[in-house]
């Protein structure tokens, strides 16, 4: 079989390239073959939203965001994958339209990432979500729906994760891979070196002191202290802080660490304070769930949990006054009489299994009397 030649066949017509395929038909065994080891190296150019909810992510220029979602809703991945983005330069193919170009113009940068846990999130989450040579999905790489690492390979120091991966100090040095092609049609490039240091939320205040970051993704939610440190750290430099989360699911639970982030970041978020977004992320709508596993959890989980586990709603301070108010679309069974999650792709109440459900809010656009 000859080796395939991807310069010539770029270069011939529609018509032509047809044609040698009809002549050559192992040639489509052979590209399937160089896009799936292309896609390994470099994930990051071939990256697809899991959750279309997750869009603003990437096209916000707030200093604030929320990403508030349900279990498995893409949080925490869309947050990688913008941080890949931001250290990197490497803009995707599917956001070549949308990506705002400013957001790269502080190249290189220094960023941090804080977790729950450096050995149970770190180790066996985090990583392999940047990791070029880790697969993170359903099924096999070539029929599986999920991703490889978003740090493509050719940005790692020695082309490999342990030479560019500091165990001792927990930090990751990333070349930066950006280059355009001016008006004039001249081509420029940046170059130089992003950092990550990866931190976590049991470790002493002391160690999120520091220079000054141009990007911080945390993980779940923060303590407060670490996201004021974690703040000024960005404050010189007017960096970005994204924080991805799934709220408590108990009801009244008024914890200090709910309550503040909830005040200061998500409700401005959500009234669209200058300098603050609130993205909120459903679980349904990842394409990479299965409906019918998403309808067996549904099914085991109370009214409460479903709102917060498949809608990221908060519910520390729900029910004191006026308990189904709701300020997002939700649905309701008349049957049941209650406030319900319908499965997935279907119009039907996981509890009763009925359809005579409708959907409603409690708020509504403002409007011209």
């Amino acid at each position: 079989m000859p080796a395939l030649d991807i310069g010539y066949l770029a270069g011939l017509s529609q018509d032509q390239l047809t044609a040698y395929v009809l002549a050559h038909p192992e040639v489509l065994d052979q590209v399937a073959s160089v896009v799936q080891a292309d896609r390994q190296k470099v994930q990051l150019a071939y990256y697809q939203l899991a959750n279309p909810m997750a869009a603003r992510v990437h096209q916000s220029l707030a200093r604030e965001i929320a990403i508030v979602g349900g279990n498995r809703s893409s949080k925490t991945d869309t947050m990688l994958a913008e941080l890949a983005i931001r250290m990197t330069g490497h803009i995707p193919l599917s956001l070549s339209g949308t990506y705002p170009r400013e957001k790269l113009s502080t190249l290189p940068i220094r960023a941090r990432v804080v977790c729950n846990s450096l050995t149970d999130i770190l180790e066996p989450v985090i990583k392999p979500k940047l990791r070029w040579d880790q697969w993170n999905g359903v099924g096999d790489p070539e029929a599986g729906n999920g991703h490889w690492g978003w740090i493509p390979q050719h940005c790692l120091k020695g082309l490999t994760w342990e030479k560019a991966y500091s165990e001792k100090y927990r930090t990751l040095s990333v070349d930066v891979d950006n280059y355009w092609t001016g008006s004039d049609g001249t081509t420029h490039s940046m170059r130089g070196t992003s950092t990550c240091q990866f931190l976590s939320y049991d470790q002493d205040l002391t160690a999120f002191s520091g220079s000054s970051l141009h990007l911080v993704a945390h993980d779940e939610l923060p303590p407060a202290d670490i996201y004021r440190e974690n703040r000024l750290r960005t404050l010189d430099v007017r960096g970005t802080i994204l924080s991805a989360f799934t709220p408590p699911d108990e009801i009244g639970q008024a914890r200090a660490d709910v309550s503040w982030f909830y005040e200061d970041v998500f409700l401005k978020g959500k009234r669209g304070v200058e300098g603050f977004e609130t993205i909120i992320l459903h679980t349904e709508r990842n394409r990479i769930l299965d409906p019918k596993t998403i309808a067996e959890l549904i099914a085991t989980l109370t009214d409460e949990q479903r709102q917060v586990r498949l809608f990221g709603d908060f519910l520390h301070l729900t029910g004191v006054i006026y308990s189904i108010f709701t300020d997002m679309e939700r649905s309701w069974c008349f049957t049941c009489q209650k406030t319900i999650a319908p499965i997935p792709g279907e119009h039907t109440c996981a509890t009763g299994k009925g359809n005579n459900i409708e959907s409603f809010t409690h708020v509504i656009a403002p409007h011209v009397i």
